[in-house]
């Protein structure tokens, strides 16, 4: 591994650790978290909702990197005028 590499993979875990962190406060119904979604006047499943995308969050950075298959197939299911790509033939 390169040193960028390795500095990439401290970054992306890094930043899984805080929103890991910050999906923790929201999941536990800590009292400032609770407080801060009321200001906000979304309700409370928006607080649970934002917890829960912190997490898949979290869980997809370090493997951002290996998605680049499934961002081709994705990529190519968008030229496509129905939206799926066609069946190899």
């Amino acid at each position: 591994m390169s040193k960028t590499q390795i500095l990439l993979w401290i970054m992306r875990v890094s930043m899984a650790a805080l929103f890991l962190f910050a999906a923790f406060g929201k999941l536990t119904s800590r009292p400032m978290m609770v407080q801060e979604f009321d200001i906000v006047g979304l309700g409370q499943w928006f607080r649970y909702f934002t917890g829960i995308v912190e997490v898949v969050g979290a869980a997809a950075l370090p493997i951002a990197q290996r998605a680049a298959p499934i961002r081709r197939w994705l990529r190519r299911a968008a030229e496509q005028p129905s939206g799926w790509p066609e069946k190899a033939r």
